[in-house]
């Protein structure tokens, strides 16, 4: 089966453009070339800033739950966000890692 984009060329050109680039897309490096001061900064940053986010997510839960006056509309807004964010942190964490 021949695309559109290669139909009009002979079968010889057609061939040789394979051949020419079918090593070129194989022989991809995935090594990244990344600086370790960087790689600190972030690992740094990640475990400084899960435990407050873990901590404001837990004491907005909490403080939902234990206090019936907090019940609002606006608040159940911000208990979804904080579920969701509990959510995406779950899966950053534990699904993304197991997958690299």
């Amino acid at each position: 089966m021949s695309t559109p984009a290669t139909d009009s060329l002979p079968s010889t050109v057609s061939g040789e453009l394979t051949t020419a680039l079918i090593p070129t897309v194989t022989k991809i490096d995935t090594r990244l070339d990344v600086n370790p001061i960087s790689v600190v900064l972030a690992v740094s940053i990640v475990c400084i800033l899960s435990p407050i986010t873990f901590t404001g997510n837990s004491i907005i839960l909490v403080a939902f739950y234990r206090y019936k006056r907090l019940r609002t509309a606006s608040n159940y807004l911000l208990v979804s966000l904080a579920i969701s964010d509990f959510g995406v942190s779950v899966h950053v964490t534990l699904v993304h890692d197991k997958l690299r």
